[in-house]
């Protein structure tokens, strides 16, 4: 079954939802291993590299998540869920969402701060639209700091409340995802 149904998640839901997880762990991943780098390290522009091409991919991934849920909406909410649990849950998802959507456009902006165009692999250039001071690119990057340790804590709740549910409320929320 492709498409969501009243009681689950359909393949492409699926498909998007995992790609999208393992992708943002792995950019959360690669973004704390460059910190700790020299800019001078090789590793730190291999890195730099990969986490930029991947960051492309995870925004280009969430709008056709965005896309693929006007085309089949998500199963209806287990009664087992309370109201307030359900206000919470809509909540974490739509800012983790709108925080996958932002995170690029901050990592774009910094990378592209001294007018200079992101080179992907040597294939393509996504070019510069302005060009920053250095106290507004130090803004940006704290922004984009910031906003990836709000992601990972949303991750983290989103992930423990699955738990929750799977192994202590013993509903169908993490079944309908698998």
């Amino acid at each position: 079954m492709l498409t969501n149904n009243q009681h689950t998640y359909g393949s492409i839901s699926k498909l998007l939802h995992w790609l999208t997880a393992v992708l943002v762990i792995a950019l959360l991943i690669i973004g704390s291993y460059m910190v700790g780098l020299s800019d001078e390290d090789i590793w730190y522009y291999r890195s730099l590299d990969l986490h930029q091409i991947t960051g492309i991919v995870v925004w280009l991934l969430m709008w056709l998540t965005l896309l693929w849920r006007l085309i089949t909406p998500p199963p209806q909410t287990l009664l087992t869920v309370g109201t307030w649990i359900n206000r919470l849950r809509w909540l974490v998802h739509n800012l983790l969402k709108l925080m996958i959507l932002i995170q690029p456009v901050l990592g774009y902006l910094f990378a592209t701060s001294w007018g200079d165009p992101i080179e992907v692999y040597e294939l393509f250039e996504i070019p510069a639209l302005t060009e920053f001071s250095k106290r507004t690119s130090e803004l940006i990057i704290d922004a984009h700091a910031y906003l990836a340790y709000s992601i990972a804590a949303l991750i983290t709740l989103h992930v423990l409340a699955t738990l929750k549910h799977h192994f202590i409320d013993r509903d169908a929320v993490l079944k309908r995802m698998l």
